[in-house]
């Protein structure tokens, strides 16, 4: 009996002889793509996360480019909230391991996450340490993982800094448990201060603080200070803590000065891709 290969095909599919390959990639020759950042409950603030799945679409086209955010609090949050998706495609809010479990039992085999932390914190260490689930999962590093990324990142960052009538201050997280932390920001406003004039970073939390950039402000003289968000996103510490009215808020306590804030890293596209050759240079 001469059966065609077609028939043949679907009869052994109907068998079960055969199995059809569900694994989740945008085709048999790219893996899934996992942005992974800190999250934000502030509306406003994640066009940061637009304007980055915006700049990896199109820099890894067919790619299948998932998000998770790794504060808890905040996906708990946005889920009171009734926010439950981000981007204009609605990717579902998810941390890390429920990211990994999905396309575990989905059937993808590997994985490029590419952090998009600012610095190897303990946010990336988490991570880092997470469950495989069975797949085979690359890490891209963070923002600043290198003294290359720390030159580069000012440089890029000099366009902002403000005239010799203004002082900047580049506004970071910074971590007050773990001082091992904030190596790289330390190093970075190290560089800062050999190499511009009345430009400096200070941090929320943890060293460096925000003590000598203050004091180095009233010792300039100067009565204008740019802040420039050393963070991806504009969120809860840019609007609140650095640039708000209340009493301790970085605005006030410098005093009688004219203050001015710009867009975050994540709105840059020149930082944005510095993300993007880390995960090249990965991939």
């Amino acid at each position: 009996m001469n059966i065609s290969r077609n028939i043949l095909v679907a009869l052994l599919l109907t068998l079960g002889v055969l199995s059809v390959n569900t694994q989740v990639r945008a085709d048999d020759n790219k893996p899934v793509i996992a942005l992974i950042a800190f999250g934000t409950s502030v509306p406003e603030a994640q066009k940061s996360f637009q304007d980055i799945d915006d700049a990896f679409t199109a820099a890894f086209p067919g790619y299948d480019i998932r998000w998770a955010f790794t504060a808890q609090f905040i996906i708990d949050k946005l889920a009171k909230e009734g926010q439950t998706t981000i981007l204009s495609r609605n990717v579902p809010i998810v941390n890390p391991e429920e990211l990994f479990k999905e396309l575990s039992k989905a059937g993808t085999s590997e994985v490029y996450v590419q952090s998009l932390h600012v610095v190897p914190g303990g946010e990336y260490t988490e991570v880092t340490d997470t469950n495989a689930y069975g797949m085979k999962i690359h890490f891209s590093k963070p923002l600043l993982s290198s003294d290359s990324d720390i030159e580069q990142a000012a440089k890029i960052l000099s366009k902002e800094f403000a005239g010799s009538d203004a002082f900047t201050i580049l506004a970071g997280h910074g971590n007050d448990h773990h001082e091992a932390f904030n190596k790289q920001l330390i190093k970075f406003n190290d560089y800062l201060l050999k190499n511009f004039k009345n430009v400096e970073l200070a941090t929320v939390e943890g060293p460096v603080g925000t003590e000598k950039a203050f004091e180095d402000v009233k010792k300039s003289g100067l009565k204008k200070v740019k802040f420039i968000p050393f963070m991806i996103v504009a969120g809860d510490h840019i609007m609140n803590d650095v640039t708000g009215d209340e009493e301790d808020s970085w605005k006030s306590l410098l005093g009688d000065v004219e203050t001015s804030v710009i867009p975050p890293l994540g709105q840059n596209p020149e930082i944005i891709a510095m993300f993007i050759s880390h995960l090249k240079d990965t991939l």
